[in-house]
């Protein structure tokens, strides 16, 4: 719009009681704005949010998958490395390693959420977050390297860090979830 239009719109508008001619033009102005978005959007196809149902579903259920995936990798090394501390002799009591470290890392997971979602410190959920996690994952890969059928050096190293890496990402997928359920605090307002 150039200058000599917006003066003419503002001279042929009328006059109003206690507003200026600026006024006026920046009422215009608006207006032509909000009318031309208006044009725009009618002309434009719908776009697809991020935030739509089916995304969220999706991603939820993804995350339960990938959560699920990564237990049951993260479950495996620790119920055989619990035999080495607990004995052969009572299979039962070498389950309680695996749901001890993953549950906790899955609760401190929660936990952070529900503390930001407060305004408190989660430093601490963090550290506890990877204090697990590292337990976890060295069990992991101390179980790989025992029972391993790699005859080769990359085999036995991928082996390594997959599982190694299962407790970390069992952290990450519920840490991606609960950031869509849980709102920041500023978020909420």
């Amino acid at each position: 719009m150039t200058t000599a239009t917006v003066t003419t719109l503002a001279r042929t508008q009328p006059k109003s009681r206690g507003r200026t001619q600026v006024e006026r033009l920046k009422n215009t102005i608006e207006i032509e704005n909000i009318e031309r978005l208006r044009k725009e959007g009618a002309n434009r196809a719908p776009r697809f949010s991020a935030q739509h149902k089916f995304v969220l579903i999706l991603l939820l259920s993804l995350a339960l998958f990938m959560a699920a995936a990564s237990f049951i990798t993260s479950f495996n090394g620790l119920f055989g490395a619990a035999a080495w501390a607990i004995g052969d002799k009572t299979p039962w009591l070498q389950v309680a390693a695996p749901v001890m470290f993953d549950v906790a890392i899955i609760a401190f997971t929660l936990k952070l959420f529900m503390d930001r979602e407060e305004g408190v410190s989660i430093r601490s959920n963090w550290a506890w977050i990877g204090v697990l996690a590292a337990v976890s994952a060295t069990a992991n890969v101390f179980h790989t390297l025992t029972v391993t059928t790699a005859t080769t050096l990359p085999q036995l190293v991928m082996g390594c860090v997959i599982s190694g890496c299962s407790p970390f990402l069992l952290a990450l997928v519920i840490d991606v979830a609960a950031s869509k359920v849980f709102k920041r605090p500023e978020a909420a307002k």
